[in-house]
């Protein structure tokens, strides 16, 4: 399935009865976005776009009517700090002990304030894909993917929270305890072996219970995968993401694929 010829709701019609919205996750070689309602229910998802102008995919096809786009960005180029020690005139200090930008005049420097955690995501986005969004899609709204995952985790009491959302060559891991967060990173990895190596780092360092603690595993995966099978080998308990979307049955879609659009949702 395609989207196309999306008719963007203008402030003429800001009045009709429009409900829909357009959640979008972009990583720096792919696109990958869906059509929600704001009762979360997934009218449409569609796979990963590589191409160099991703957003004139989402302006041109069916007609759809849509209020608002929200869009996650995905990037290494991140970093978070408590929100009593944030400024923006130290954004992008802050980012580069980090981070290692060349051409620092390359890129926008954004940030995103949790809340619920009390912290700020300070991140770089590139002028040219601001420019894309800009010049391709109205009424928008913006956030790093990492803040997205942290920040869409309901609050669940004193327990442990460990979400892994997979993407095509990287993977984000956010672990959480009751109102506090204890990670929240992005890992490249090349096989299914990284990403256990990662996580029994994480497991390690934050002293969790491998038996105990489980995985909600979301993304670009399949139910009968590999790594699912590897997962429960070294982690005693993985769960398949779930009760987020409401996806239409007539649907060949798996929820847990989505959950990157529901957590843009929830926070852009």
């Amino acid at each position: 399935m395609e989207l196309n010829n999306i008719v963007y709701r203008t402030s003429e019609s800001i009045n009709q009865d429009i409900s829909y919205e357009l959640s979008a996750l972009v990583n720096a070689d792919s696109f990958f976005y869906g059509l929600l309602d704001y009762g979360t229910k997934l009218k449409a998802a569609y796979g990963i776009k590589h191409n160099d102008a991703p957003f004139s995919d989402m302006v041109h096809g069916q007609p759809y009517k849509i209020r608002k786009t929200k869009i996650g960005i995905h990037n290494n180029l991140f970093t978070i700090v408590p929100d009593k020690e944030f400024s923006v005139k130290h954004s992008f200090d802050w980012l580069s002990q980090v981070c290692q930008l060349e051409h620092p005049e390359d890129y926008i420097i954004r940030n995103d304030y949790s809340d619920q955690f009390k912290l700020r995501v300070i991140y770089a986005v590139p002028k040219p894909l601001m420019r894309d969004i800009k010049e391709s899609v109205e009424n928008c709204s913006l956030v790093h993917f990492v803040f997205a995952c942290l920040d869409s985790i309901p609050n669940v009491g004193p327990q442990i929270k460990v979400r892994v959302v997979i993407l095509d060559t990287h993977f984000v891991l956010v672990v959480k305890r009751g109102n506090g967060l204890l990670l929240a990173n992005s890992y490249d990895y090349t096989s299914w072996q990284d990403i256990l190596y990662f996580l029994s780092l994480a497991y390690d360092k934050l002293g969790l219970n491998r038996l105990e603690d489980p995985i909600e595993l979301s993304g670009m995966i399949k139910s009968d995968d590999t790594l699912i099978s590897l997962l429960v080998d070294y982690f005693g308990k993985v769960q398949l993401a779930s009760n987020y979307l409401n996806i239409d049955q007539s649907q060949s879609v798996s929820e847990h694929h989505f959950l990157p659009l529901y957590c843009i949702s929830k926070c852009a």
